[in-house]
């Protein structure tokens, strides 16, 4: 196979036809004052709204868990009737009614540790805190639409402080010391309890859907 040599001068003849073939307006370079003119109007960046959209997005990933994970929890319950909140079928001592309200309880004692006050009653502590007893008596508890409600707003209300924070106060050591080796700083609070502590909860009632004869859910992973 031989190879192509151009004859002389054709890159030249190449180029004068390019030249000649370009459209009248390109051989003509704008003035600066032109390319001025041309120029978008840019406007100044209020640097409180940047900084508030990144502070807002470093959680984002463990807001969009949490969410997630109450969204699978509201389908888990939508179909068990007013009565078997309570059930506990053996050996499972954890029902849904005390599920929601522990959950939601953990909200407010999160709360606490980023400077929002208590907003739930004053027995919550009592009835879903840490070391509470899942109790099969319905009027103990508040009705499954009330305490749904009542968990959309606990929700709303930590997602919204969280997104307050910013990195400096998210990487603050978490107040409590002796829970320090576990949430060394309030970050990891935020991300162990809303991820990994829910997450834990709402396995619990996909297990006491399976004692209670209730057709199993799944949900993808999105």
């Amino acid at each position: 196979m031989h190879e192509f040599s151009p004859p002389a001068g054709w890159h030249i003849f190449c180029f004068k036809q390019y030249v000649t073939r370009m459209p009248r307006h390109v051989h003509s370079i704008p003035s600066t004052s032109e390319i001025h003119q041309r120029l978008p109007v840019v406007k100044p960046i209020n640097e409180d709204s940047v900084m508030s959209i990144l502070h807002s997005a470093t959680m984002q990933p463990v807001l969009h868990s949490f969410e997630y994970c109450l969204d699978f929890l509201r389908e888990q319950v939508a179909d068990v009737s007013p009565s078997d909140m309570v059930a506990q079928p053996a050996p499972i001592k954890n029902h849904p009614a005390w599920v929601i309200g522990h959950l939601t309880w953990t909200c407010q004692l999160l709360g606490g540790a980023i400077g929002m006050a208590a907003w739930l009653p004053e027995n919550w502590a009592q009835r879903y805190g840490t070391g509470s007893q899942p109790a099969a008596d319905p009027d103990f508890y508040e009705s499954k639409t009330d305490a749904l409600a009542i968990l959309d707003d606990a929700r709303n209300q930590i997602r919204d402080r969280i997104q307050q924070l910013d990195d400096a106060q998210l990487d603050q050591k978490f107040p409590d010391e002796s829970y320090r080796q576990v949430f060394p700083t309030i970050r990891h609070a935020l991300t162990q309890v809303l991820v990994a502590h829910t997450a834990n909860h709402i396995g619990q009632i996909t297990i006491w859907r399976r004692a209670m004869g209730l057709p199993s859910l799944g949900r993808s992973f999105e």
